[in-house]
């Protein structure tokens, strides 16, 4: 008896000194990976047709080690290089090909993406962007599926190649929802990842002076034209395009602007008399174009909004949408900094803003113009500003403008209003309809005639 104690004494013992551990199931993988010449219970490269082995090796990071692999290249019409990876979970995924080389290629290839019973062509993929990691599509699997991306070589020269090497698949990660979306000036410091990018058409410079600090940037550069025409573009990107870059295991964190309305801003590097008085604003959201006109000459150095303040415009998030910001004015400065998106979350779309519809229509006859001018939808009285301004052939503009204020009574019916024009007699007119002589923001689109 005085045994049995003692044996049970002691194992009570031993249990009160053991750690018991709990063992978690693994994490799901940052990415899946499948590459050239492998085959294994991950995935498999497959290929038909005559391809040839490059001579230059290119290194990618997998999960667990580097590979060092050389790509497979073709130019023969009806190639296939295929990548599968297997039983991929349940999940949406952002499908990834790598470009290893992006000179000697042809312009376009044919990408087939397969999965569970979805089929998807992509006829036209760039095989002349930069090398590294590209975005497909997003893929969306309902149920543990294999996951194939075949590359079709289209036939070409001798010098228009298509290349193949690996896929990858991305769990996808919802975009953290932001009230503000900021893309600067990056004319020398490069692409601003974050929220978009930034490109310029027509002549411009970077100034050495008046640098200002945006989004947490210090030192960032204005850029500068006088030529008419000219135009600077900063374009809002998806989460999907925003992907991790090349050769990450862990991939950023998904950005991009998210669907809703928003305010628009425009931030003024320098003001300055020379200033161009008539830069235009043309923002595209949800797929329409917003136009928009500012004094730049009038306004000090800062964040104005270019929207108007009861009409947010609604962007639909979809990485196709821009802010472009044109010079009309040769001679005149046209500066660029940056531009930002502020969410309205106050808006009701369902509500009358208060400058709804002011003018319903533009007349220009017999050497008149008219506006009508409508109170039927507006929330309260209101005054608008008739900016008539004329050019010469090749844009110039002339010391002829003429204001005209024009009042409209909430409720009232339609009223044609005449339009005092210059006395300076142009080649052609130009029409802003204005809610602020000060902010210079359009209720209309620009209106051109010949008088």
């Amino acid at each position: 008896m005085n045994k049995l104690l003692s044996l049970i004494l002691c194992i009570a013992i031993v249990f009160s000194m053991m750690t018991f551990i709990t063992v978690e199931a693994a994490d799901t993988p940052a990415y899946y990976l499948v590459y050239r010449d492998m085959n294994d219970t991950v995935g498999k490269y497959e290929a038909t047709g005559t391809w040839k082995e490059s001579s230059k090796s290119i290194t990618i990071l997998d999960i667990a080690e580097t590979v060092t692999i050389k790509p497979v290249y073709s130019n023969t019409a009806g190639s296939i290089a295929t990548f599968t990876l297997y039983d991929i979970p349940a999940g949406d995924y952002v499908v990834q090909y790598y470009l290893p080389v992006n000179t000697s290629t042809a312009a376009t290839v044919p990408l087939t993406l397969t999965y569970e019973s979805t089929t998807n062509e992509y006829p036209a993929f760039d095989h002349n962007n930069t090398i590294g990691w590209h975005t497909v599509d997003l893929a969306s699997i309902s149920a543990t599926a294999d996951v194939s991306l075949a590359v079709t070589s289209n036939g070409g020269t001798t010098s228009e190649y298509v290349r193949a090497v690996a896929m990858r698949l991305i769990p996808y990660v919802e975009p953290e929802v932001s009230s503000t979306y900021i893309i600067r000036n990056t004319a020398v410091t490069g692409t601003d990842a974050s929220n978009g990018t930034f490109e310029l058409n027509g002549t411009w410079s970077t100034s050495s002076s008046n640098a200002f600090s945006v989004a947490g940037e210090a030192g960032v550069k204005q850029v500068v034209t006088s030529t008419a025409g000219s135009y600077a573009q900063f374009n809002f990107i998806n989460p999907v395009a925003a992907i991790s870059p090349v050769n990450v295991v862990e991939p950023a964190q998904y950005v991009g602007l998210a669907d809703g309305y928003y305010d628009v801003y425009f931030y003024q590097p320098q003001q300055y008399s020379e200033n161009d008085t008539a830069v235009e604003f043309s923002v595209y959201h949800d797929g329409e174009i917003a136009s928009y006109t500012m004094d730049t000459a009038a306004q000090v150095a800062g964040w104005h909004m270019i929207s108007s303040a009861d009409a947010p415009l609604q962007f639909a998030g979809d990485g196709t949408e821009y802010i472009r910001i044109a010079s009309t004015t040769a001679g005149k400065y046209t500066r660029v900094g940056a531009v930002k998106l502020v969410q309205n979350t106050t808006y009701d779309p369902g509500e009358t803003p208060a400058d709804k519809d002011p003018i319903t229509e533009i007349k220009y006859e017999g050497g008149a113009l008219t506006l009508v001018k409508n109170g039927s939808t507006l929330a309260e009285d209101t005054t608008v500003y008739a900016v008539v301004a004329s050019y010469t052939d090749s844009g110039k503009l002339l010391a002829g403008i003429k204001t005209t204020a024009v009042e409209i009574v909430k409720d009232a019916t339609d009223e044609t209003v005449p339009i005092a024009l210059p006395a300076v007699d142009g080649t052609s007119y130009k029409l802003f309809v204005l809610d602020s002589l000060l902010n210079i923001k359009p209720l209309v689109s620009r209106y051109d005639f010949v008088k």
